[in-house]
């Protein structure tokens, strides 16, 4: 009975047309061991009551039917609160006292003047709900054992909590907020951001927070993270960021998603993130900075888009790296990074003249070669323990000068490191090959710079000695000798006057030095121009020999 009697009171008092003095409503009927203040405003009696009962103070009439959506319209004068009223109730005596465990939970009310709490201690939870805070409100070096929450409502001034103390949870989900600056705030559980609009700066510089940081499917003009630390997760997945994300020497202890974000500028430099990172399926519009970053486990870019550079220098990653599905309109660098996993590029899109720098990378696990890398690769200096999905000789040897090819400037590294690779693969024939391509790009550079004694050099052992890689190619160059020279004496006549109508034997043996098949064959003495072709012919021997030598000892490789 004596609840419906105080619904009664309330409903006549709030159904009172504002500006008509004479006809006030009676004053709520008295439930606490603290009556509300006879210079308080009729709603704000009305809040007080519902408070010191332990109920959410729900301005709202009617509801759910009467609910003003704080975002949509603005709320009418019977719904303010003064800042002085919320002040009192929360910090002086007797009405802080007799707050139920419940704590101060109001609904619907509009604050037409700035709320300043600064350097309060709080023993209640402070719970505002569809609220409007039309000058903001000041919290700053507040402490609490107590949640806080500015939830669904609008404030058109700043929320700042600079360096506030609260020991459990700060919800501000589902806002609409000008600035807010909570820089230095130490929050012991969670801190929920998620599904709030804040159209200026989000300062959360130096936080640090207990469990999870969350700001999933919000929207935030530019927010800085300098030296933050998240003892769980921190998630800003399909948040909307049109600045800059300024992430610097961000510390999370577990998961840091950016899953499906819209994002514009971010800065990761020195970031630690100590399990996995993942902007699988973000779209980044500036440019992502993580040099000098870390990664415990893996860092995901699956299917996202990147319209700026992506520079990943020294960073270190525990596990994989995949790049999978994701588009790169600018350039990517990993020069001198660390991938402890496999390095994944499967299906991979690139723009044109987009390049992959990588120079002094350590990689576990490469790509298959036959994968979509980019256009272009610097890639001196890039070490790999294996290629992943170990292929075939034939396979590889149809794409490694393609993929090799793609270096703008030639370089003996990536050819050598990649045949030492193949070699312990087993792949002993693809890996010579692959020897074998270095020393004809190199060839090719000697002739575009016009080097000629080099390329002369390098000429007469590619056709001599397959560069020493293809010592048989020598075989052929004596069997062509033998032939012509036993062709030589027979067309001269020496051939049947020194009574050998074939030559074969003698040719063979005054061609290579290191063979003496007859001793008869050093008496002879040849006459006419015979004698001087097989000066050439004993002077070739010794250079066959000689190339054939050094390729076999590896001299010319």
């Amino acid at each position: 009975m004596r609840a419906c009697l105080r619904a009664a009171a309330v409903l006549a008092l709030l159904a009172t047309p504002a500006g008509v003095g004479a006809q006030a409503p009676p004053p709520p009927i008295p439930t606490c061991a603290v009556l509300a203040d006879d210079a308080w405003t009729p709603q704000e009696k009305f809040v007080w009551t519902r408070i010191c009962d332990g109920d959410v103070a729900d301005l709202n009439p009617g509801v759910p039917t009467g609910h003003i959506d704080p975002w949509a319209r603005g709320l009418p004068a019977s719904r303010i609160l003064r800042a002085v009223f919320i002040e009192t109730i929360l910090t002086r005596a007797p009405y802080r006292g007799a707050i139920t465990r419940h704590g101060v939970r109001v609904s619907g009310a509009r604050f037409t003047e700035h709320i300043d709490l600064q350097n309060a201690v709080l023993a209640n939870e402070l719970w505002f709900e569809g609220c409007v805070f039309e000058k903001g409100a000041d919290l700053s070096w507040l402490q609490t054992t107590e949640p806080i929450a500015f939830n669904t409502s609008k404030l058109d001034g700043p929320l700042s909590l600079y360096a506030a103390q609260i020991a459990s949870d700060l919800h501000v989900s589902g806002s609409h907020i000008g600035r807010v600056e909570m820089s230095g705030v130490r929050v012991g559980r969670t801190l929920d951001l998620s599904r709030s609009h804040v159209t200026d700066q989000l300062g959360l510089s130096g936080i640090d927070v207990g469990a999870n940081l969350l700001m999933s499917d919000g929207e935030y003009a530019k927010v800085s993270l300098l030296g933050a630390h998240v003892a769980h997760t921190l998630n800003l997945e399909k948040s909307r960021i049109t600045g800059k994300l300024q992430m610097d020497s961000l510390h999370v202890d577990v998961y840091l998603h950016l899953q499906n974000a819209m994002l514009g500028e971010v800065n990761l430099l020195g970031a630690r993130v100590q399990n996995q990172l993942s902007f699988e399926g973000a779209t980044v519009t500036g440019e992502v900075d993580m040099f000098d970053g870390q990664v415990g486990t893996d860092l995901w870019m699956r299917n996202a888009t990147f319209l700026d550079k992506v520079n990943l220098r020294y960073t270190q990653i525990g596990g994989q790296l995949d790049l999978s599905g994701a588009k790169f309109h600018r350039d990517v660098d990993l020069s001198g990074a660390r991938v402890g996993g496999a390095f994944q590029l499967h299906a991979a899109a690139w723009s044109p003249n987009v390049s992959l720098t990588a120079r002094f990378a350590r990689l576990a696990v490469i790509p298959r070669l036959s994968d979509t890398w980019p256009p272009k690769l610097h890639i001196v200096g890039l070490t790999y323990d294996g290629i992943q999905s170990v292929e075939g000789i034939e396979s590889v040897g149809d794409c490694f000068d393609r993929w090799l090819g793609r270096q703008e400037r030639y370089a003996r590294q990536p050819y050598e490191h990649l045949a030492t690779i193949l070699q312990g693969q087993g792949e002993i024939e693809t890996a010579t090959a692959v020897r074998y391509a270095e020393r004809e790009r190199d060839r090719d550079e000697q002739r575009r710079h016009a080097s000629w004694p080099i390329f002369s050099w390098l000429t007469l052992l590619k056709y001599l000695i397959g560069y020493g890689y293809y010592p048989y190619y020598s075989i052929w160059w004596i069997v062509g000798f033998v032939i012509v020279g036993a062709l030589v004496l027979r067309i001269s006549g020496e051939g049947r006057r020194n009574a050998m109508p074939i030559g074969l034997t003698y040719s063979f043996d005054m061609l290579l030095p290191i063979v003496r098949l007859r001793d008869q064959h050093y008496a002879i003495d040849l006459m006419g121009w015979a004698r001087y072709y097989f000066y050439g012919h004993k002077l070739m021997g010794w250079v066959l020999a000689s190339f054939l030598v050094a390729g076999l000892s590896g001299l010319t490789k």
